[in-house]
């Protein structure tokens, strides 16, 4: 009877170090995926040269990929400053023109289900 009840308590936490790791595993590729989306939207943007099309259309991607995306441009003078928030899609920049750097703030859920842990992150990046 002792040896059959090391035998299950081995299965079982056996059983649980592995779901916990895959859950870990999966949180890491979800994790890696959203910087991989974050350094593309950042190359696409740059060798677009801040084009307002590019730039709606990196948002709207990321809402389309399950992400929360808020756009921002800077430039010279007050017309240079704009904002788009594409978390829900639809959300344009308007011109770009006078931009000279672009701000990308994305969010993104993290979970790892079987510990209880689902909060959001955030990657931020710059084109200049």
């Amino acid at each position: 009877m002792d040896v059959m009840m090391k035998g299950f308590l081995g299965v079982f936490i056996f059983a649980l170090i592995t779901y916990i790791a895959a859950g870990t595993i999966s949180a890491e590729m979800d994790s890696s995926a959203a910087r991989s989306y974050m350094d593309d939207a950042k190359k696409e943007i740059a060798e677009a040269n801040m084009a307002a099309s590019v730039i709606d259309a990196v948002g709207n991607q990321a809402v389309e990929d399950g992400y929360k995306m808020t756009i921002t441009t800077y430039g010279s003078g007050s017309e240079g400053l704009s904002t788009a928030d594409y978390s829900t899609g639809g959300s344009s920049i308007g011109d770009t023109s006078n931009a000279d750097s672009v701000e990308l703030l994305m969010t993104y859920k993290y979970k790892i289900p079987i510990l209880g842990i689902s909060n959001e992150h955030v990657e931020r990046g710059y084109v200049n």
